[in-house]
């Protein structure tokens, strides 16, 4: 029995080793690409161009007015800093790997690489702002030191408090402001993680007064590695390649249906995030409320309950301040020995007095010690 035992034990060892084993092989495959995924699965959404000087570059359909890092997105503050979520499907590869150019006749193109970021984008601080620029091909986050490093029209600035909004590109400033910002702007420097981390969450809880919730990256846009094979020649399928001339000028090019779609959705989706956010918000605001009315009324109750001693039976503010009150004497009447504030006492009583001895001189009463003064008006020539 005690063999029988030990075999047995080995063998759920051995079975439990091969599964503690298997499990991180399975998660680094999900959690890794290849180049050749980069071409596969943007081609839908754009073309693929080849560039003497880059080799396959991407330009996608995203329509005439489209910019890398301001299009189509949103920051999001996430344990790598400031991360860049896209609205487009292809955007977990295109903002996250790689490098943007500008070329006057395709307009932006994306350069694959095999290193992950949370933005490939340069950034700068001015008093009350935060502006960003996508990095060039080649382009490290080391190496621009100088404000005209990145041309002007690259740039995006927004207001500080506006930083983490959803709909961010709702409050982009103007671009003609772009090189007073860049020129008095300071270099948000680079971490020892290789990119620049972008603003600190302090800074910006301390510009909005509000708690910055670090969020959770999607599956998609968390780092993967990128797994290149220097024996094998990657490049994307020949129905998405076209050449650098035949590619439709920028000012002209249309928003491809499935980019629409996929955009639409996402936005829809991040849309649903926020009505859920802000119902909960409302209703934490409406509880506070409600707190805040029932401590006023307990706070009036307490105050009925235990009058000042200096004024018993509850006087109100008016009767403290010297305010009119009925008399004891006569209830119902407001006409009291107290006067009111504004130097008017007793009014009430003496008009009611002159009233009753007007009335009694009319009615011809004898009661009164002092003869009754004649009403009668003087006759002409009837004196003395």
């Amino acid at each position: 029995h005690s063999m029988k035992n030990r075999f047995r034990m080995m063998i759920l060892f051995i079975a439990l080793s091969a599964i503690a084993v298997s499990a991180p092989l399975k998660s680094s495959a999900q959690e890794s690409v290849t180049m050749q995924d980069f071409y596969d699965k943007l081609g839908p959404y754009g073309q693929w161009v080849e560039m003497p000087q880059y080799g396959y570059v991407f330009v996608p359909n995203a329509g005439p007015f489209f910019k890398p890092y301001q299009t189509a997105g949103h920051w999001e503050y996430t344990e790598y800093g400031s991360t860049w979520v896209s609205d487009y499907e292809w955007g977990w590869a295109a903002f996250h790997y790689g490098r943007w150019g500008f070329d006057r006749l395709m307009g932006w193109f994306w350069v694959p690489d095999t290193q992950w970021g949370p933005a490939w984008v340069c950034w700068r601080s001015t008093p009350g702002y935060y502006g960003w620029a996508p990095l060039g091909p080649g382009q490290n986050a080391r190496e621009w030191n100088r404000y005209d490093y990145v041309p002007y029209d690259h740039w995006c600035f927004v207001n500080e408090r506006m930083m983490y909004e959803p709909r961010v590109y709702e409050y982009y400033e103007p671009m003609d402001h772009n090189e007073i910002y860049v020129r008095r702007g300071t270099i948000i420097e680079i971490d020892n993680r290789g990119y620049v981390y972008g603003p600190r969450r302090e800074e910006i809880v301390r510009a909005t007064h509000r708690e910055i919730v670090q969020r959770e990256l999607e599956p998609e846009y968390r780092p993967r590695e990128v797994i290149v094979d220097r024996n094998h020649s990657y490049r994307p399928s020949e129905r998405y390649v076209v050449k650098r001339d035949r590619v439709a000028p920028m000012s002209r090019r249309e928003e491809s249906h499935e980019n629409a779609v996929h955009r639409e959705a996402r936005v829809e989706k991040h849309n649903e995030m926020d009505r859920r956010e802000e119902k909960h918000e409302n209703v934490e605001r409406r509880d506070e409320h409600k707190e805040n009315r029932g401590g006023e009324h307990h706070e009036e109750e307490k105050r009925n309950e235990h009058p000042s001693p200096e004024h018993p039976g509850g006087m109100n503010n008016n009767e403290h301040n010297g305010g009119s009150r009925p008399s004891q004497e006569h209830p119902g009447s407001n006409n009291g020995p107290r006067g009111g504030s504004n130097g008017q006492s007793g009014q009430p009583e003496r008009s009611t007095q002159q009233h009753s001895s007007q009335s009694e001189q009319h009615s011809g009463s004898s009661q009164r010690s002092t003869p009754k003064p004649s009403t009668s008006k003087p006759t002409h020539g009837n004196g003395k």
